[in-house]
């Protein structure tokens, strides 16, 4: 291994490679807290999941994919003794759900170009999608939207005033449907916004 600063978690492989060092005062180790081993765990099952994963190739990869999620799975379901477990396992084929619509209300075709399990950044090339026009395609499939800016700006908001004013009249009597929490203090909020 080579020097420099790491955080992983510590494997026989990497105990192995730190044995050939020679010199155990080279390294530095920390117990994992309590408080975070399930994150820490979860986060290297992750890495290793999806490496194992992107092994498989060609037409049958999809279903080579599943069959060893179904036997993780499985191990997670006899380890968890919950008979709840078993609505874990992956239907074959695999599929995805992309909605659930409601009834009397027109399903919009326009998803956003982003996964919504996961984070994206948006660069502002011309390669990526705008954030604008992401913000506009969840704004128009959403129930409710959470706001929470360090400022807004009416050039930002401009762009999104449609949507929001179409979403802000589907009112719910469960209450707002759209909320902002932002500051003032420093003046960078434009008051018109």
């Amino acid at each position: 291994m080579e020097p420099g600063l790491y955080d992983h978690l510590l494997t026989k492989a990497i105990e192995v490679e730190i044995a050939r060092l020679g010199d155990p005062r080279l390294v530095s180790l920390a117990p994992v807290d309590s408080e975070e081993s399930h994150a820490v765990l979860a986060q290297y099952l992750e890495r290793l999941i999806a490496s194992s994963l992107v092994l498989h190739r060609g037409s049958e990869a999809a279903e080579k994919q599943r069959q060893l999620v179904a036997r993780i799975v499985s191990t997670l379901a006899e380890a968890l003794s919950d008979p709840q477990s078993n609505g874990l396992s992956v239907v074959t084929p695999l599929q995805r759900l992309l909605a659930i619509h409601r009834s009397g209300r027109v399903p919009t075709k326009d998803r956003p170009d982003s996964p919504l399990s996961r984070s994206s950044l948006f660069t502002g090339t011309r390669l990526d999608a705008s954030l604008g026009s992401q913000l506009r395609k969840e704004i128009a499939t959403c129930d409710r939207v959470d706001i929470l800016c360090s400022f807004i700006k009416w050039s930002g908001l401009r762009v999104l005033l449609d949507n929001l004013h179409a979403l802000a009249d589907h009112s719910d009597i469960n209450g707002p449907v759209i909320r902002v929490i932002t500051t003032s203090y420093m003046g960078a909020t434009d008051p018109k916004a």
